[in-house]
Parts: C-alpha cells; structure tokens; sequence
C-alpha cells in the first residue's frame, strides 16, 4: 500500500450521533482519494457496511456511503475501500445477514483523479450512514446529506459548504410492518389510546421507533417469541407505537417527552396521557438479545395497580 500524505479537511458534521469528517489524502506519486471517517459519539456503536442495499435489508438499516454525486474537474479512479472488513449480523426473519462494522469508528476512501491543469476542482458528495448499539438502541439514518466541497491545489485552503436536497429527492415514507404510522397523527392517537384505556383501566405504553430500526425488530420479535409476556403486555396496557425518523420526526408531538437517547424508547403513560416513566430498551437487554426477566418485571412495575 502506498503511504498517503495529508490529510487535508475538506469538510465535517455531526447528525444523529456521528461526527463525519472529510478529508483529501496525497501519496507520494500524487494519487489521491477522497476519505470519510465515520465516528459515532457514544460507545459501542458500530455502522454499517458499505454494501449493505440503500435501503437496508427489508427497510432495515443502512449502508455506510460516501457517493460521488456531481463533480467539475475530478472523476472516481477506483473502487470504494472502507478501513475495517465487516462482519455478518443474523437477524431472526432475514433470510440475508446484516453485515456491520466492529465497534467504533470506519474510515471510506474513493480513489478521484484530478483532470490536467486544473487548480482546483469541486465536487458535491453523498453520505449516508445509520449507527446501532450492541446492546440494544439504534440512532436513526442520515441518508444521502449531500455536501459541496472544493479539492484545493496541493497549497491551496479548502472549502465545503452543505447543499440542501431538492424537494423531488426528499425520501418518503414507506408504510410500516410493525404499526408505526409515519404518515399518522400520533396526537390523534393518542386521544384516541386514552380513551381505550380508561375505559379499560389500562396505562399507556408509548413506543417510539421505526421500521429503519434492527432493534425495533428484535424487540417485537421478542414478544412473538414470549406469547405469555406479550398476552401480559395487551392485558394491562394499550400500546401506542410513534414513528420517528430524520424526514418524519414527530417533532411537536415528542417534544413533550424527555429526549431520547435511541431506539426503540419506551414511555410509560397513565390512562390520562401523563408520563410516569422513561425507559432505555437497552435497560432491558443482556448480550444480543431482550432479556425475557428484565421485559417481564419492567411491565409488572408500570401495570395499573389492581390489574396485575
């Protein structure tokens, strides 16, 4: 491997709990490449591999992407290379592996070519990335954020300026498989699970999350595999599911809430919609997994009394 020069930043942002850097790294021969480190912010969060589906794997994650989307006086002269090889991530359901990064932070480098006699030149970048936690929470995707940088001559100063998509390119939302709504009212239903609950003597189970999410999944996997805990779980609570994404944030309704660390999270309600608890799901995990005594005794506690 040729030893590279630099790096020069071009560029750098945080989204969702991950700091993006952008750099232009030199060799000795004067080859260079475009590099984008990938840092999540918290521990034990790993990303994506780069050849993870756009879209993730039924909905399900995303890649981790460094894309070349328009350019005047550079081109792409060789295939992407991430700094980390990924490994495989089985998923009850998904016939495919997710394939992830370990732990921490992942560098990608696209190999450019400078056209002759050019200075500088620019180019408009893509990123996308979703970080996850081993242990339970997943933070939602940055998809395609698109940044406009400058490769500056070997003296020159470098600049990036962001570029907001065009409406056309804006990503919408796909109808859920695990009932989240995204092109729902969540204060309708709301008003709509208080009454159910008063009427029955229930509390309100709020779960926030997305069907982008790998331990959304896995925590209702874990109630299709545990019928007893999930019968408990619809005898004393109405559960309302709120999507949260970047494009659909639910931003006033949730602002009512305590922020969010991850997801899915889990708010406990009374019948009258007041809070009485905000719960990490990644309280209620032990390795890879939900574990069936942590779930079971969290719903006890928070189950109306006299219902239990």
């Amino acid at each position: 491997m040729v030893k590279m020069i630099g790096p020069i930043q071009l560029a750098e942002f945080e989204e969702n709990g991950v700091r993006v850097v952008i750099a232009l790294e030199r060799d000795a021969k004067a080859d260079a490449c475009l590099a984008a480190t990938y840092t999540p912010r918290a521990p034990g969060f790993h990303l994506y591999d780069s050849g993870l589906p756009r879209t993730g794997i039924n909905g399900v994650g995303r890649p981790t992407l460094l894309e070349i989307v328009t350019t005047q006086g550079i081109e792409p002269s060789g295939p992407l290379s991430a700094s980390v090889a990924p490994l495989e991530d089985r998923l009850v359901g998904f016939d495919a592996p997710f394939t992830i990064y370990p732990d921490g932070p992942v560098t990608l480098r696209q190999p450019i070519r400078i056209s002759a006699g050019k200075q500088s030149a620019t180019a408009v970048l893509a990123i996308t990335y979703m970080a996850c936690s081993s242990h339970g929470v997943c933070l939602p995707p940055v998809e395609y954020h698109r940044l406009a940088v400058t490769i500056p001559p070997a003296d020159g100063a470098a600049s990036a300026q962001v570029v907001t998509l065009d409406e056309a390119e804006e990503l919408s939302a796909a109808p859920s498989a695990l009932g989240y709504k995204p092109d729902g009212d969540p204060f309708v239903a709301l008003a709509q699970a208080k009454t159910e609950a008063t009427q029955s003597g229930k509390r309100i189970l709020l779960e926030v999350g997305g069907d982008w999410c790998i331990w959304c999944h896995k925590l209702d996997h874990f109630f299709a595999e545990n019928p007893d805990v999930a019968d408990f779980l619809d005898q004393h609570f109405v559960v309302l599911k709120v999507h949260y994404s970047t494009q659909i944030p639910n931003t006033a309704f949730l602002s009512q809430y305590p922020p969010v660390a991850g997801y899915p999270h889990i708010f406990m309600l009374d019948a009258q919609g007041s809070l009485l608890h905000s719960q990490n799901t990644g309280d209620l995990e032990t390795g890879d997994h939900h574990d069936r005594a942590k779930v079971f005794a969290f719903l006890r506690q928070w189950a109306a009394e006299g219902t239990s």
